[in-house]
């Protein structure tokens, strides 16, 4: 771990991240969090690449943590922070100048609110996505009190608990999502795995028709009445790969019951040579 300098004014904000080999992601992030972030704090999965000293370097505290859930490594992180308020932030995610100027004036007056949805704005496949739900993406509450939440634990995914009220704010935050297909997939085997372990541990059940209803009513509702295909290509093919994602999710889940039903398969008995006398 590594002890970033102590601030010379009292700490207003926590930025969290938590990462596994984002090398590429991880400095605009870093550098967006500049005049805004009083201190940094990286949860990071033994990354393989120059992740920590890019961290490091920036003056990030840094912990190692081995990943099991994305929530349960945002909680540690939430214990490490100091600040009164958090932000959460992914190392493919940035601040515009025009956003932290927004959270400012919301961390002097927040009134009401414990916390604040940031709309995310998605860039997939060389293109700022703006319609199937892609824009504004409201996905969960990213900026809070500390002490008002706490990520609820399951795998992947997972929803902050808000204790009060949450504001939206109205500039978007950058996700620099999925660059080409590669990138998409490399993350899509472990991503579909951990949704369906995340449903088996709820106690849902596969069926046909539950697949193909939600499956299929998530692609009808991206596509048309919310005019995915008015992105381009990038829109349709991004929505076509939702439908995929949706079905090879539900088809593990059934994996998973089918494996629970089955007998523990045993080894062959060896056959004995016998011996004439």
């Amino acid at each position: 771990m590594m002890l970033q300098p102590e601030p010379r004014g009292p700490l207003q904000l926590s930025a969290v991240i938590i990462t596994r080999d984002e090398e590429r992601h991880l400095p605009a992030c870093l550098d967006s969090l500049r005049g805004l972030a009083d201190e940094i704090i990286v949860v990071d999965d033994h990354s393989r690449d120059r992740t920590r000293r890019i961290a490091a370097d920036r003056g990030a505290r840094i912990y190692a943590r081995h990943f099991d859930w994305s929530a349960r490594q945002m909680n540690y992180g939430l214990e490490q922070a100091r600040a009164p308020w958090v932000l959460i932030i992914d190392a493919d995610e940035r601040l515009s100048d025009e956003l932290k100027r927004e959270i400012r004036t919301v961390l002097l007056d927040p009134g009401e609110y414990r916390g604040f949805f940031l709309p995310r704005q998605n860039h997939v496949f060389g293109r700022w996505l703006r319609h199937g739900g892609n824009y504004p993406d409201y996905n969960a509450v990213r900026l809070f009190r500390r002490g008002c939440g706490r990520f609820q634990d399951q795998p992947i995914h997972s929803p902050l608990e808000l204790n009060g009220r949450a504001g939206y704010l109205r500039v978007p935050l950058l996700h620099d999502s999925y660059r080409n297909l590669h990138e998409y997939y490399s993350k899509f085997n472990s991503y579909t795995s951990l949704e369906a372990e995340g449903m088996r541990r709820k106690g849902r059940r596969f069926s046909w028709t539950r697949m193909l209803g939600i499956a299929g009513g998530h692609f009808a509702r991206r596509l048309l009445w919310q005019s995915a295909y008015l992105d381009g290509w990038p829109g349709v093919v991004y929505c076509l790969l939702g439908l995929h994602y949706d079905l090879v999710r539900f088809w593990k889940l059934r994996e998973r019951e089918t494996a629970m039903r089955l007998p523990a398969r045993t080894a062959p008995a060896a056959k004995t040579e016998l011996a004439c006398e």
